[in-house]
């Protein structure tokens, strides 16, 4: 069998209790196990939560409730329209860094003093304090500027400029007159750090146009001296040199046009004059012939010559001497014409020679200028390089006039960045205490901190509390949950216990009152029915023994005054009750409860009988009303070693007698963990139970019993959880606590 210590410990439950399931706890398994938690350190919980609420009321009722007062103020870094454009200072839109300078400087200390002292803030009591110590100016608005900053809040509205200033008071009145002169303050800062900023920038504006006006001067000076020197005249901005080559340019570009039409004229003259003297047809002819009177007179006559001809041949044949004449005629016009054309002709001669002669003329001109141009291109460059940087001087300066004129009207009218946008008005409503938040808080912390202290008692609860938890951490089965006998339930044991007509003999054992006798004097409480539950599981345990005829177990404990005495002779009582041979032996040699119980004064027992000087039937008591008999201890010799004595050859040959004379004896055994004689009886003891008081023996105590005692470990039968509170065992183990119900007991007539 396995140590405890090596026992495989799963599913481990809510608070440190255990499960024998195998598997992972579904969301069922988890609501019973808070169910269970819950149950169990309700009481706690709830006193906690009590008390917690229970000083959130306190605090309510002490605080001094304050209001909050909230002003808004509307931050941008563009100027008024009307110097939007002008201004020096101008920036773009500002970002989240500049609004949170923008609301340190509200929360600033210059601020703060600037209304303080404006307000009087040092004579009220609730900035300065009541206090009676003295202080100086400084050490008091030192003081009072905390006290301030700690009622301040400035934040900003979402992704806006907006930043809203809440302050609080004990006042209403107070807290809005306050919000209200830190947002004027605020833009009045504003406004005379803008004076001062634009008076240094036109001091500076104002030195600055000084120097620049010098400058001007100076670079004007140097092109009109560079000019003179150089002999280079401009004329609307332009040198002289340049105007006259681009006139060249231009006159040139005429000639060579008018020379070109001027040829093109006496050629299509010049056509025209060869075909008349090729007798050929003179009906083509040039704009200015057609424009020349003589040509035109004999241009109409030769076409009234040409329209009777054709009248007259018709009428009087081509023969006929009129007609003759008329041909004669329209000859001569036509040598006329011709003439005329010819001397159109040295006409067009003529003008073409000359518009030659004026193209040549201006093409010698222009090479003149280029060449000169050339000889001259250095001075030039030089004084545009002069006149450029005159300009720039030019420009510089009317820019800095330009924003110097700005600034003086800037100075003379200041505009604020920031605009209040909504005032501060007295709130209804006091925005601290909370009274809700603060009960909310309270009940939902002192809720945590009950359950805290609830579940540290569950981790801090380290002992056996139900069955599962003893299979599970000791693999050993759970006989039996013995209930506690309270001394309540003993009297009224006692008080209804019926006279017996027993006849007592000199060893016979002598009943009194307590928990001895509990099983006789109330067969149907819940202890007797447990005291059952221990016969079978010890007739079970027996029934793996079958190679003994007869059989000896074995009740111990981990430490004393686990009841395990008690449990001893209640089961050898049950047994008796059913007709079987039972002897009860205590072996408790140091601490012999049982012999001081039954046989009152100290009395001959298994010391005597281990050593020989008395027989067994000599030191064996009977209880005259069950028959079971009782073997004690004997006499306190204060004897020393004990363990050496059970673990003799001697005293197990008395028990192997015993075992022929008895169908069950019953062992009460020393506890393991203080001494080691129950060790010593695994040569007779057959096997064991042991037994734990409920809700008191530690887990480790138990466990590291039974790891110093391993052979008693591997005969163990069975555990009994006794002096069980049950009314408590509902809380831990939910699955029986119908078991538990007083009712299923009363159906079947069992008491308390």
């Amino acid at each position: 069998m396995l140590q405890p210590d090596q026992a495989k410990l799963a599913n481990r439950s809510f608070g440190g209790y255990h499960t024998p399931s195998q598997e992972e706890p579904g969301l069922t398994e988890l609501f019973r196990l808070v169910a269970a938690f819950v149950r169990r350190q309700y009481l706690i919980i709830l006193f906690v939560g009590l008390l917690a609420t229970g000083a959130g009321l306190l605090y309510l009722h002490f605080a001094t409730p304050t209001y909050k007062a909230s002003a808004k103020i509307v931050t941008d870094s563009k100027k008024g329209q009307f110097f939007q454009n002008q201004s020096v200072l101008a920036a773009a839109s500002m970002d989240s860094a500049e609004i949170e300078s923008q609301i340190q400087i509200l929360k600033s200390e210059s601020i703060a003093s600037s209304v303080i002292n404006d307000l009087h803030l040092t004579e009220s009591p609730e900035f300065s304090g009541s206090g009676p110590k003295p202080r100086s100016k400084t050490e008091l608005m030192r003081d009072v500027v905390a006290i301030f900053d700690s009622k301040l809040d400035a934040k900003r509205v979402g992704v806006s400029y907006v930043i809203e200033i809440g302050f609080q008071s004990q006042s209403p009145q107070r807290a809005a007159q306050i919000a209200n002169a830190i947002a004027d303050r605020y833009i009045l800062e504003q406004q005379e750090a803008q004076i001062r900023t634009n008076q240094l920038v036109g001091n500076w504006l104002q030195t600055r146009l000084t120097g620049l006006r010098e400058q001007v001067s100076d670079a004007d000076r140097a092109v009109i001296e560079f000019a003179s020197k150089h002999n280079i005249v401009s004329s609307g901005g332009r040198l002289i040199d340049d105007q006259q080559l681009s006139q060249l340019n231009t006159q040139l570009v005429g000639a060579r046009s008018r020379t070109s039409e001027a040829l093109a004229r006496l050629f299509r003259i010049q056509a025209v004059n060869l075909k008349g003297r090729l007798n050929e047809p003179t009906d083509a002819t040039v704009s200015d012939a057609l424009r020349d009177p003589i040509i035109t007179s004999l241009r109409q006559k030769q076409l009234e010559i040409a329209n009777r001809l054709t009248d007259w041949t018709t009428r009087y044949g081509p023969n006929h001497d009129a007609v003759a004449r008329l041909r004669t005629q329209q000859r001569e016009i036509q040598q006329s014409i011709h003439k005329e054309l010819e001397r159109l002709a040295e006409s067009y001669k003529s003008d073409y020679a000359i518009a030659r002669t004026h193209e040549e003329e201006i093409q010698k001109g222009l090479a003149n200028a280029v060449g000169k141009l050339h000889l001259t291109n250095t001075e030039e460059v030089k004084f545009r390089e002069l006149k450029s940087a005159a300009q720039s001087y030019h420009n510089l300066y009317d820019s800095f006039l330009k924003q110097y004129t700005t600034m003086v009207q800037q100075r003379s009218f200041p505009i604020p960045e920031s605009r209040v946008i909504s005032r501060a008005s007295p709130p209804l409503s006091k925005s601290s205490p909370k009274g809700r938040l603060i009960l909310t808080i309270s009940m939902l912390g002192g809720l945590c901190l009950g359950i805290g202290f609830g579940i540290l008692r569950e981790l801090m609860d380290r002992v056996f509390r139900t069955r599962d938890q003893v299979e599970t951490l000791l693999l050993t089965p759970c006989a039996a949950m013995i209930p506690l006998l309270n001394n309540k339930a003993s009297q009224k044991l006692l008080t209804n216990r019926k006279p017996t007509s027993a006849q007592h003999g000199p060893k016979s054992i002598i009943r009194g009152s307590g928990a001895y006798w509990t099983l006789v004097d109330s067969p149907e409480s819940r202890f007797a029915e447990a005291i059952r539950s221990v016969k079978l599981a010890m007739d079970a345990a027996t029934d793996d023994h079958v190679a003994r005829q007869n059989k000896i177990i074995g009740f111990t404990s981990s430490i004393p005054n686990e009841g395990k005495s008690t449990i001893a002779a209640a089961v050898a009582q049950l047994s008796a009750q059913v007709g079987e041979k039972v002897l009860v032996v205590d072996c408790d040699l140091r601490n012999p409860s049982l012999s001081r119980a039954f046989t009152k004064n100290s009395a001959p027992g298994l010391v005597e009988a281990i050593a020989g000087r008395r027989s067994i039937d000599d030191v064996i008591w009977r209880e005259p009303t069950t028959n079971f008999a009782f073997l004690p201890a004997g006499n306190n010799y204060q004897l020393s070693h004990t363990s050496e004595i059970l673990a003799s050859d001697l005293t197990k040959k008395l028990f192997d007698n015993l075992r022929q004379r008895y169908d069950y004896v019953i062992v009460d055994l020393p506890p393991l963990a203080p001494i080691v004689d129950t060790r010593a009886t695994i040569r007779f003891v057959d096997t064991y139970f042991i037994v734990i008081e409920w809700g008191e023996t530690k887990i480790e105590v138990v466990k590291h019993a039974l790891n110093g005692a391993p052979t008693i470990y591997e005969n163990l039968s069975g555990v009994i959880l006794n002096k069980t509170n049950m009314k408590s065992l509902r809380r831990y183990e939910l699955d029986r606590k119908e078991y538990y119900y007083n009712k299923y007991y009363r159906r079947y007539g069992y008491t308390q």
